[in-house]
């Protein structure tokens, strides 16, 4: 076996030998000690002196002497930057008020650490009569407040690390934290128009400025009837019902991420301003210590819409057998007309009446269809009504007297040979879930009971002249 590669030196070797075998020990040890260490960023080298990366890959910087982190090249003018500084350390908690260090120590000199309650910018580690820094402000993407495999230098003696002298922990404090924020879009109604949906989007971000994981990250909504249906784009199934029900969003959240968040909630009327609450914990199943809200003005619904549409009908003029006021059997002409009422609107409408002063009298209303427009909904009516005979300027001499026609209507100084029911209907509504009165809207119908050929071909013959058909008036 050739000596110069054996480890462990026989008694008897000169001291040249004996140093040559420990440089080679010691580079085995060194690659050792890389194997399974993540790549470090091009302008971080291994330096022999100071030792191997930490597990995120950190290779530290020797520096001689024992600097304080305020006299450290690379973080010293980072800002509100202080020092926490564990003498003897041992695997357990310190901490300084605001850092809290988890320190473990590991095997061949090496711990691992985990803080919060502040930013991690540089680990001095002091060993022997110098020390390594781990610079974690110019080397890390993102901030950490956790590493493994730190260490001091590297005893040229023996090619260990030194024992652990001090750790000082150089930091700017920071707390952990939540953004919440909420978009509360436009609400649509539910299938039977009587509700509504309101689908909002939530995101949560872990904004923490201490580095820290947040656990157990929850929400409650201010709304009744809601439930979490999405996280991260995800189908979910999570109940906030009753109002103030706290709901699982994820169970853990790391420094900078995100979470976004689906929210679908029902109310039977708008609700205007909406607020979610969050809450997570800084300890995985501990008790939640960070909190957050937000609030969104949600948009009003769209608003309802009635229609009405007045048509003759078909046919316009009935005979109708009846009697007169002394009871004597009479053939009466009965004018009939066709009334549309429309949901215009995707919401539930009820109390739907009409008024139309021919058909019902003067200001009477009564009730259309059963009262009530499910949404969308059209629905036609056909009435029918005894017409009054025309009065007024409907006049024309015929052999010296003066007679009337029911088919002749003085319209612009002429005789319009076309006898016309022109009248109103008007329609009303309430719309629950707003709470909107509607109405009146209105339309009418000119409704003939014959037609002319020239302006209607197709349609019955024209109506007769006042001299074939006279009434005589009194």
């Amino acid at each position: 076996m050739d000596s110069s590669n054996d480890c462990r030196p026989e008694a008897g070797r000169t001291r040249g030998i004996l140093s040559t075998a420990l440089t080679v020990c010691f580079s085995f040890f060194i690659a050792f000690m890389l194997m399974g260490v993540p790549q470090a960023q091009a302008n971080h080298v291994f330096d022999p002196a100071a030792g191997a990366a930490s597990g995120l890959g950190i290779y530290p910087r020797f520096e001689e002497g024992n600097p304080t982190c305020s006299q450290l090249d690379g973080i010293r003018d980072i800002q509100d930057m202080v020092e926490f500084k564990v003498n003897d350390p041992f695997t357990g908690q310190f901490s300084d008020g605001d850092l809290t260090v988890d320190i473990v120590i590991t095997g061949g000199n090496t711990f691992t650490w985990t803080s919060s309650g502040g930013s991690m910018e540089g680990i001095f580690v002091k060993g022997g009569p110098n020390g390594n820094l781990f610079d974690y402000d110019d080397h890390v993407v993102v901030d950490t407040n956790t590493d493994t495999l730190l260490h001091s230098p590297v005893n040229q003696k023996n090619g260990r690390f030194y024992g652990l002298s001090h750790i000082s922990f150089c930091y700017v404090p920071g707390a952990p934290e939540l953004t919440t924020e909420k978009s509360c879009p436009q609400p649509v109604f539910n299938s039977a128009g009587d509700g509504l949906i309101y689908t909002m989007s939530h995101t949560i971000k872990n904004t923490s400025t201490d580095g820290s994981t947040l656990y157990d990250v929850q929400i409650k909504e201010s709304m009744n009837n809601c439930s979490i249906t999405k996280v991260n784009g995800g189908g979910a199934a999570v109940n906030l019902h009753p109002a103030g029900t706290w709901g699982n969003v994820i169970g853990s959240l790391a420094w900078d991420q995100t979470v976004t968040l689906e929210v679908t909630c029902e109310s039977a009327s708008p609700v205007g301003s909406n607020t979610i609450h969050t809450r997570a914990s800084t300890v995985d199943a501990g008790t939640a210590d960070v909190f957050d809200d937000a609030s969104d003005n949600c948009p009003q619904p769209a608003p309802p819409q009635l229609g009405i549409e007045k048509a003759c009908g078909e046919p316009m003029i009935r005979l109708l057998a009846t009697t007169d006021a002394s009871g004597a059997d009479i053939l009466a002409v009965q004018a009939c007309v066709d009334i549309t009422v429309s949901n215009l609107s995707d919401q539930l409408l009820t109390n739907v009446e009409i008024e139309d002063a021919e058909v019902f009298g003067s200001g009477v209303a009564v009730q259309f269809g059963n009262g009530t427009l499910i949404p969308n909904q059209q629905v036609t009516e056909t009435h029918c009504y005894l017409p009054d005979m025309p009065t007024g300027n409907v006049l024309e001499e015929i052999n010296g007297e003066t007679t009337y026609s029911i088919f002749t209507l003085l319209s612009g100084g002429d005789l319009w040979e076309e006898a016309l029911f022109s009248n109103e209907a008007s329609a009303f509504a309430f719309a629950p879930v707003t709470s909107t009165t509607l109405g009146p809207v209105s339309d009418s119908a000119h409704c003939s009971i014959c037609y002319s050929d020239q302006t209607n071909p197709g349609l019955p013959s024209a109506c007769p002249h006042p001299s074939n058909v006279p009434y005589l008036l009194d």
